[in-house]
């Protein structure tokens, strides 16, 4: 009974999709080794057909080997410590519209894995932890999950609502510093840690997205308090409340260089 409008909220982006909207989205794996997007290619034609009907599944693999020559939290200061970890993404992204489904449909699913072991504040003597890969999906703990499924319906080009269980840190996103496993592996130059002070990592939700110009997008999202990236939360969804989150994203491009301006708050 109490999920009751959660379930119409289902309902009704089954039967009301009018929408124009498309997910960008890689349509052509081919090439050479040293010139294709991805290192396995077209997997013989398979993948750009699947793309093309709108499937793309993707699986990036991160490893690293950090070390701690001396210092730190050590109780011996000249103690050499090396940490071998690594980290699995996989996603598969889904368009109703390209997949001769309905337009405007969105079904984004997101899965992964953490092993080995990740050099941790604590040894380190840092504040925050100096892989961002060992945070998730649960902070330092070898596990797989699916952390986040999401269903967005765009209802025009301009308008569209989503649901499911969030990545709030992907809504962080810049041209400079959000992704460790291609920019900054340290936690301190990747997504604004300090909304995890309100949100957990990959709550359950709902919320609307706006766009519009091409340059301006506006979320405000309704999210569940309690949550992990392991666990699926659907007996906890605003048992303790709600999380009331916004942002404001405007690009500018200063001499035709990328750059943006956010305002955001939970």
């Amino acid at each position: 009974m109490k999920h009751r409008w959660v379930y119409g909220w289902v309902i009704g982006l089954w039967f009301c999709s009018l929408a124009y909207a498309q997910l960008p989205q890689i349509e052509n794996y081919s090439g050479d080794f040293w010139s294709r997007p991805t290192l396995t290619g077209d997997w013989g034609g398979l993948r750009n057909t699947l793309a093309t009907k709108g499937v793309n599944l993707d699986v990036d693999l991160v490893q690293s080997l950090p070390g701690l020559n001396a210092g730190g939290s050590l109780r011996s200061q000249d103690s050499v410590l090396y940490r071998y970890g690594g980290y699995v993404d996989y996603r598969l992204n889904i368009d109703t519209g390209k997949l001769g489904l309905w337009p405007g449909g969105i079904l984004s699913l997101k899965a992964e894995t953490q092993f080995a072991s990740f050099l941790e504040s604590g040894q380190t003597g840092a504040l925050l932890a100096p892989n961002a890969a060992a945070l998730y999906p649960v902070p330092f703990d070898e596990t797989s999950a699916l952390s986040s499924v999401v269903f967005t319906q765009f209802f025009a080009k301009v308008f569209g609502i989503y649901l499911g269980k969030i990545d709030v840190f992907g809504a962080d996103a810049n041209a400079f510093a959000h992704d460790f496993a291609t920019q900054f592996m340290n936690a301190g130059f990747g997504p604004n840690l300090i909304a995890a002070m309100t949100v957990p990592y990959t709550p359950l939700g709902a919320g609307i997205i706006l766009l519009p110009t091409e340059s301006v997008v506006l979320n405000v999202s309704a999210l569940s308090p309690t949550g992990k990236g392991n666990t699926a939360d659907f007996d906890e969804l605003y048992k303790d409340g709600v999380v009331v989150a916004g942002k404001l994203r405007v690009g500018i491009k200063p001499f035709s260089l990328p750059r943006h301006q956010t305002i955001g708050g939970t």
